[in-house]
């Protein structure tokens, strides 16, 4: 069980976007992206296809390492650290600060659904070319 959960509100400990708050988009290993927090300028090309006409700049949320962002206490607020308690037989967590259990919300992410072209699936027959062995005599 992780001490930070998709659907969790979190406050940025460290670096540029110290002491913002956001909710945790997804968790990606040790890395977490946050709703809003480290944004970056991506240029995206032109497509062939015609699903994007023209070149565009999109905005997306690059991941941050997840030490670097604490759990939001449900009581004050804050960052806190959060640690596990057996309540009723399950595993739960608890805020380290307030003793208040640490309850993530649920997140839907976005996909978007990219119709692909079916592809024909042709069987190449495989020809085997016997090799004739040393005791046999044509």
């Amino acid at each position: 069980m992780r001490k930070v959960k998709a659907g969790d509100s979190v406050v940025v400990m460290t670096g540029d976007e110290k002491g913002k708050k956001g909710k945790v988009l997804s968790v990606l290993g040790d890395r977490v992206i946050v709703e809003g927090i480290n944004k970056m300028k991506k240029f995206v090309k032109k497509n062939v296809m015609g699903q994007n006409q023209q070149g565009t700049v999109v905005e997306i949320e690059r991941p941050l390492h997840i030490s670097n962002v604490q759990v939001l206490d449900p009581k004050t607020g804050s960052g806190t650290r959060v640690k596990f308690t057996q309540t009723n037989g399950k595993k739960v967590r608890v805020s380290a600060k307030s003793g208040e259990v640490v309850v993530s919300v649920a997140v839907e992410t976005e996909t978007a659904e990219v119709e692909k072209p079916e592809k024909k699936v042709t069987k190449k027959k495989k020809v085997v070319k016997s090799k004739k062995s040393k005791n046999e005599t044509a």
